[in-house]
């Protein structure tokens, strides 16, 4: 049971990994090197508000995961369900947070942007990355 839906996870964690880096090289290429960033005037708003942003959605990411954990009345079935839905939740949440870094980094061509996409993908690949044995953890 555990080790199925340890799979099936690990299947959605890439699908939405790989989404934030196809994203990130279309844009890329999207991007003319020469042309003039067309958020420049919104700059100093966005270099306050895109960070606090993904600080909110870090911590509601850890918010959201020990809520699923909390109730331990349940069947493992229906906590291993929980879980996974949790989960979803979870990584959609960076991944969507993920996107905003990198539209703002290639409209603005600030590397504040490019620094956070980096910083929240390494955490979203490190911790994140479903294991059978995290799994097991959390039912137990």
């Amino acid at each position: 049971m555990v080790t199925k839906a340890a799979k099936q996870l690990q299947l959605i964690f890439y699908a939405l990994l790989a989404t934030q880096i196809v994203v990130y090289v279309a844009f890329v290429f999207f991007v003319m090197p020469g042309r003039e960033p067309g958020l420049s005037e919104h700059r100093s708003t966005l270099l306050i508000a895109i960070p606090a942003v993904n600080i909110l959605a870090v911590l509601l990411a850890n918010i959201i995961g020990r809520i699923a954990l909390s109730k331990s009345d349940v069947s493992p079935d229906e906590k291993l369900k929980r879980i996974q839905g949790t989960y979803i939740a979870r990584m959609a949440l960076l991944e969507g947070v993920n996107v905003l870094n990198i539209v703002t980094y290639l409209l603005t061509q600030e590397s504040m942007f490019h620094i956070l996409f980096s910083v929240v993908l390494v955490l979203y690949a490190v911790t994140g990355y479903p294991t059978e044995e995290r799994l097991k953890n959390a039912l137990n």
